[in-house]
């Protein structure tokens, strides 16, 4: 057999990078479109829709590859690795949120009393959870697969990561630009916890983590904060000085987790 020429395998590889490429791109359109398509048939009831939401987007990007665990060994070691991406997801969505949350009391935009505690937390969580596994196995574990299945490394899939979440809530009525900035930098955290983790279960708790506390805990679940400028919240709400700091922190935390955390691995699946 000939070897083929090193030109040709210098001309092949773009064509390759971009048609992996689309493909992802066409999966992650199609996904989140079912998704809405989803949303709309089961109404406004907002934990059916989260809990629908994450089950599709489940099923659709497993089958372009997304893992929760990509190592398919059997035993503690899996347990340990969910336990431990738990234990950093939740432990970056409290500083995410204690940390903006400071600066707006010292600086006076905010006021900070006792919650009420009930069991609408548990609906909370639950829908946290929904939401979080839905937009993190979609908008940083596919592109982070597409990404790798391209040959263009984690860096190409970060911000892939990045354009995609922002894009998806630039969408959103109301979205400030704040709230914008915001979702750009999680974006890039959470796609570099899992980069860096390999797994998903750090980018998911994070996000969950945040979304309760930044949501349901500072309306009262846990804490109750009167907003005097700006605010810190999920999604679209974000507006304000308090916004851009928990940006800030993000980038921050995105740094060091870069830079401090093994690298691993982003495994794919063929298509």
């Amino acid at each position: 057999m000939r070897p083929v020429p090193s030109a040709t395998v210098r001309l092949d590889a773009p064509r390759t990078a971009l048609r992996e490429i689309a493909k992802g791109s066409a999966w992650l359109l199609g996904t989140a479109a079912a998704v809405r398509l989803a949303e709309v048939v089961v109404g406004r009831n907002p934990l059916v829709a989260a809990l629908v939401g994450a089950i599709i987007v489940d099923l659709g990007t497993y089958r372009v590859g997304v893992r929760w665990d990509p190592d398919p060994s059997t035993g503690k070691e899996p347990r340990a690795r969910a336990f431990r991406g738990i234990g950093l997801g939740l432990g970056v969505a409290l500083v995410l949120v204690v940390v903006p949350l400071l600066v707006a009391v010292l600086a006076g935009f905010a006021t900070v009393s006792a919650g009420s505690p009930s069991s609408s937390l548990g609906f909370a969580l639950l829908r946290a959870a929904a939401v979080a596994t839905r937009d993190e196995l979609l908008y940083r574990g596919l592109p982070l697969v597409v990404a790798a299945r391209a040959g263009l490394g984690p860096r190409f899939g970060i911000g892939y990561a990045v354009l995609a979440g922002v894009a998806a809530l630039a969408l959103v009525p109301g979205a400030s630009w704040e709230a914008l900035v915001l979702a750009a930098a999680q974006g890039a955290l959470f796609a570099v916890l899992w980069a860096r983790t390999g797994v998903a279960w750090a980018s998911v708790a994070a996000h969950a983590g945040f979304t309760l506390l930044a949501g349901v805990g500072l309306r009262g679940g846990l804490l109750d904060v009167t907003w005097k400028s700006g605010l810190l919240g999920d999604g679209p709400r974000a507006r304000g000085v308090v916004a851009l700091v928990a940006a800030a922190v993000a980038v921050g935390m995105a740094i060091a987790a870069w830079k401090k955390l093994p690298a691993r691995a982003v495994e794919t699946a063929d298509a």
